[in-house]
């Protein structure tokens, strides 16, 4: 999975906006988690949404406080998502999309 978020922060066909940066943690204690931030606008939650194989979706936003996030990135440092594995009933996330909705236009990467 790692490398499916690394291809999200670095695919240079991929990336619709290189100030969209994160981290895919993995499952760690029975969640999904990780962090996304759009540099531009550090006030403004990303959403994430993580996607299996089986086309389960499940929407979260990066909205929680990461005490790593805030000492090295701008901004508040809430910018966490957490989605529990039960949601995904078995199935491990095959792709992530992140995304912003600014008043102007919709910004979207894909991983």
């Amino acid at each position: 999975m790692a490398a499916f978020w690394r291809r999200l922060l670095t695919g240079p066909a991929k990336r619709a906006d290189k100030e969209i940066v994160g981290s895919f943690d993995g499952l760690v204690g029975g969640v999904w988690q990780g962090w996304a931030l759009d540099r531009t606008m550090p006030g403004r939650p990303l959403t994430v949404t993580l996607v299996t194989s089986g086309g389960r979706r499940i929407e979260t936003l990066a909205d929680h406080y990461r005490a790593d996030v805030h000492r090295t990135q701008p901004g508040h440092g809430y910018y966490g998502f957490r989605v529990p594995a039960r949601l995904l009933q078995g199935e491990e996330p095959r792709r992530i999309v992140v995304g912003a909705v600014t008043l102007s236009r919709s910004r979207t990467a894909r991983g």
